[in-house]
């Protein structure tokens, strides 16, 4: 099957290529440039693929605020070009997008059928970006995630990682709540979806596919330190447990913004796997 996937130096594609070993074409942004949507017509109209997974964004939430155009450009018109390229070949799209989608007033975890109502530009460009593919595209899987870490790039396990190995001071908010997702187990979900994808079914929606534990941020730092001390990599930790608007980088961003995965971990039969095994995973490949 001629697959591509876009944004092949982000840790969802190193993922899918090493720990999840899906076959494909992986595409960077400096082949193909999402600043130019019309680019990413022309690239697909020259190797015409058969199953599309989006694994580029703008993701930087901080720097959308003040940059909504190019926000817009990659996380909206780029992949409405995808969506219609793929409603024009018959082919599938699996795209990625993410909890901010929500606001967070909800007391319970989100199902795919709850009303998004994002609270930043980012979350804002990624709610119409979902737009884009489900009025555009008959084929697709839109996979909604959060809090995504692995040993891959920038994130927010390796920034605490590298920071409590500099012996900095860590802080940890304990009432934003979300559920910490490895990019491994996500790609290794999304590889089992190209499987059935591949065998002519057509698994179309929304779903939500993200770690099965919720946590707070703090409980989360807390995780990844006490998993670098049972390896060995420190012998104490501190951490100075806080309330977001005490460290706030300026972004609104849900309090409570966790996950329903029935619908995913029904379709697969996954067996959930602890946040603890899951961060462990990822730091085995940093010892």
């Amino acid at each position: 099957m001629n697959i591509v996937v876009f944004g092949k130096n982000g840790q969802l594609a190193q993922s899918l290529r090493n720990q999840a070993n899906l076959d494909a074409n992986y595409v960077s942004s400096a082949e193909v440039d999402f600043m130019k949507p019309s680019r990413v017509s022309e690239f697909l109209n020259d190797i015409s693929p058969e199953l599309i997974i989006n694994c580029s964004a703008y993701t930087n939430v901080v720097a959308a605020e003040n940059d909504e155009e190019s926000a817009h450009k990659i996380n909206v018109e780029s992949v409405g070009k995808i969506s219609e390229f793929c409603n024009l070949n018959n082919a599938h799209f699996i795209h990625i997008s993410t909890e901010l989608v929500f606001d967070g007033e909800k007391k319970q975890p989100y199902t795919e059928d709850d009303p998004t109502n994002p609270l930043n530009v980012y979350g804002k460009t990624k709610m119409l970006g979902e737009q884009m593919v489900v009025n555009n595209c008959s084929k697709y899987a839109i996979l909604r995630t959060s809090w995504l870490y692995s040993h891959y790039g920038e994130n927010f396990l390796m920034k605490i990682f590298n920071a409590v190995l500099k012996g900095d001071q860590i802080y940890g908010v304990n009432d934003r709540f979300g559920n910490p997702t490895s990019a491994f187990e996500l790609a290794r979900i999304i590889s089992k979806l190209v499987e059935k994808i591949s065998k002519g079914e057509n698994i179309e929606g929304v779903f939500h596919c993200s770690g099965s534990e919720v946590s707070s941020r703090y409980n989360f730092v807390k995780m990844i330190c006490e998993v670098m001390k049972e390896k060995g990599l420190i012998s104490s930790y501190k951490i100075e447990e806080s309330v977001s608007n005490l460290i706030s980088d300026g972004v609104t961003r849900p309090e409570n913004a966790t996950f329903d995965c029935n619908k995913i971990t029904t379709l697969f039969d996954l067996r959930d796997k602890t946040l603890k095994n899951c961060i462990e995973e990822v730091i085995d490949y940093l010892v």
